[in-house]
């Protein structure tokens, strides 16, 4: 049953949604439009860098010493730039733009204004891409694929289409042979005339490329709870090389020998990930496959397989490397939590399933620790780009809500006497301890870490309300049975979190937002800029909306000074501003 006090706060969150035809189809989808749609060099330069500094670490798809090459022609000679690279910077800042600063967003709706400027790049992005030929696609295109696939995923759009866009991300990847040996198709393909050999340069940009899809692909089949599809899958294309960018270039007549695993470069995640790749591949049909409950002894070995590949993650002194070790070691203890939930369940009815009650208590609070890290100093981008928060914190909550039938204690006192009495059992099995260890701390303490990382992902793009509601009332629930003296204040402690919650959203509109108005504008001119810096665009008809008294346009526009521009928010500059007009709600 709903909390009385929330009802009002709800009402009012969904009465800011604005709600309109999309306008997808009519966006201009011509080069020059992707170029006037560039903010200024400064915020690019930002969001671009933190993109290197946390997508080039883990799901690699440049190749930075002639990505930066050329995006330093792309504002010195900004007429030359090629428009598939242009959309290349308009996705890479359209994955970060939500993460860029600390500060408090502005929301229109229940969206941020940064995302809802983000979604403008990717829709253009997006029409640009299906209006290029499908004969001669080169690296690029499989690139900007990829890109608004992770932009996407950043920003929240469309999340219940995640599967099904990476099932045709993978299906576009294998139709253009990136899962198999280039040198096999350059030998098949050397009797034709006028074919092109694939360099060794493009060979490893591919083998970075199709690692980065599976990846993505494996993912979305976890949260989607489906096989994932490269299972049976021929491919020969080989690991990606651990070497830095600086060691080959497209000349390169040899790649340099992979370099050992203790040596950390921006390609050791993809190359160490796809070491435990068949484990994970294999786990994940068994787990969301048709078939029946795997037998216990089948759970043990893989457990024991999984601990042995978290114990082979290497300790890398680099800074640089701390998203690339915590991103490993996620995919690895969500395995385990996948694997033990089944048995977990049954752990109050005997002592044979008590270690995997353990291991799948454990392993949640472990991923929350593990995003913990990255949120603590500021980085929300796994917390943004995986949902591994929301099932590690149900987790949590399923165990600590089970009772010993017996007792009638909690679990969580259950939990802590089987902890000490199953460590000499762990060690005698010859297994990790890296990974179970004796719980120290409330694991309610957990939930609020995960509540907090819930309260940022909102804070950033909006999304994750629901998650919140959920979360919060379960966490008063659970400390209402823990705590029944102070059941009261704590059912009320829960409603008054998410009232605050949608509160901080309310408080926050952005009733008339240069984001909004690009994103619905139909018609643009493009002038190039007298700035080095800057590209302009000039939007025809030029009006202004009048607020009505809930502070949306009435239909009255009025026109807007010829010298208005928007520089102070972040957008391009901007002589004039088209009709207002409200686009469809992305969720």
């Amino acid at each position: 049953m709903q909390h009385p006090s929330l009802a009002h706060v709800q009402k009012e969150l969904m009465a800011t949604k604005i709600k309109g035809d999309g306008q997808e189809d009519t966006i201009p989808a011509n080069d020059r439009t992707l170029a006037s749609l560039l903010p200024q060099r400064k915020i690019v330069d930002q969001l671009v860098q933190i993109y290197v500094d946390n997508f080039e670490t883990t799901h690699r798809i440049l190749h930075l010493p002639s990505f930066w090459e050329e995006y330093t022609r792309l504002w010195t000679l900004p007429h030359e730039a090629r428009p598939e690279f242009v959309a290349l910077v308009l996705l890479m800042i359209a994955t970060t733009n939500c993460i860029k600063d600390k500060s408090p967003s502005m929301f229109r709706g229940d969206s941020s204004v940064e995302r809802e400027t983000a979604i403008m790049w990717i829709r253009n992005c997006d029409s640009w891409l299906r209006s290029q030929s499908q004969k001669h696609t080169t690296l690029s295109i499989y690139q900007l694929h990829c890109l608004s696939f992770m932009a996407k995923q950043m920003n929240s759009v469309k999340r219940k289409r995640t599967w099904m866009s990476a099932g045709n991300l993978m299906r576009l990847a294998m139709s253009a042979g990136l899962h198999r040996d280039a040198q096999i198709v350059n030998l098949r393909h050397a009797r034709h005339l006028g074919h092109k050999k694939v360099s060794l340069f493009e060979q490893e940009m591919r083998r970075r490329i199709w690692t980065t899809i599976s990846e993505l692909e494996l993912q979305a089949a976890q949260e989607r709870g489906m096989p994932a599809m490269t299972r049976d899958l021929v491919e020969d294309c080989g690991h990606p090389l651990n070497i830095d960018d600086e060691e080959f270039n497209q000349a390169s007549e040899k790649l340099p020998e992979s370099k050992p695993l203790s040596h950390f470069s921006r390609s050791s995640y993809l190359h160490l990930s796809r070491s435990s790749w068949p484990l994970r591949i294999e786990l994940t049909s068994l787990i969301n496959g048709p078939n029946s409950q795997m037998p216990y002894e089948d759970v043990i070995l893989y457990d024991k397989r999984i601990m042995q590949a978290l114990d082979a993650i290497p300790h890398w002194n680099d800074p640089a490397s701390m998203v690339s070790r915590i991103l490993l070691q996620i995919q690895l203890q969500q395995l385990l939590l996948f694997l033990h939930r089944p048995f977990a369940r049954d752990a109050l009815w005997g002592t044979r399933y008590d270690y995997s009650a353990i291991v799948h208590l454990r392993s949640a609070m472990t991923i929350i620790d593990l995003h913990d890290q990255l949120s603590s100093i500021g980085n929300s981008y796994l917390c943004l780009f995986r949902n591994d928060t929301l099932g590690a914190a149900l987790s949590i909550c399923y165990n600590v809500s089970l009772s010993d039938t017996k007792t009638g204690k909690p679990f969580l006192l259950l939990f802590k006497y089987l902890s000490a009495s199953l460590t000499m059992n762990l060690v005698r099995r010859n297994l990790s301890r890296s990974s179970i260890v004796q719980l120290s701390g409330d694991p309610l303490n957990y939930l609020e870490k995960a509540l907090t990382m819930i309260e940022e992902k909102i804070m950033c793009v909006g999304a994750g309300l629901q998650e919140y509601y959920c979360v919060a009332a379960i966490i008063g629930l659970l400390k209402k049975r823990l705590l029944p003296e102070q059941s009261s204040n704590e059912e009320h402690g829960s409603a008054e979190k998410v009232s605050r919650m949608i509160q901080s959203v309310l408080q926050s509109q952005d009733n008339y937002s240069a984001a909004a108005t690009l994103a619905s504008l139909p018609h643009m001119v493009c002038t190039p800029s007298l700035h080095s810096d800057c590209l302009l665009t000039t939007f025809v008809q030029p009006v202004q909306p009048i607020m009505a008294n809930n502070g949306m346009p009435n239909g009255n526009e009025v026109p807007f000074p010829p010298t208005m521009h928007m520089d102070n928010i972040g957008m391009v500059d901007v002589s004039y501003l088209f009709r207002y007009q409200p686009s469809r709600s992305f969720s």
